[in-house]
């Protein structure tokens, strides 16, 4: 699999529709649901095509995982149903609603 870069971790920030700040180094994002912080990771700011192979440890995916969030085939609902799966989210509750979309 080929290395995760700058254009790749930006493109997982907008799908997932992340809240982002600038750093000091880095320029920080967060994926929120309902409220919880699901997951945040740094996108290097740098003239370089610097690596970010550290994206799907961030993510709570597998690396492949990962990848199918910047080719386009895992969008937020998906993610988001994937991390309720893996307890990182706690599961929907008729009251809560799904609000991933």
């Amino acid at each position: 699999m080929r290395k995760i870069t700058k254009a790749h971790a930006e493109v997982v920030a907008q799908k997932l529709r992340c809240t982002t700040r600038e750093g000091s180094a880095h320029t920080i994002a967060e994926v929120f649901e309902g409220g919880v912080l699901v997951a945040r990771f740094g996108i290097r700011r740098g003239s370089r095509d610097l690596g970010h192979g550290h994206l799907p440890q961030e993510l709570h995916l597998k690396r492949q995982e990962c990848a199918n969030l910047y080719q386009c085939t895992l969008d937020r609902p998906g993610y988001i149903n994937l991390m309720r799966e893996r307890g990182e989210l706690p599961p929907l509750t008729p009251e809560s609603g799904n609000s991933a979309s």
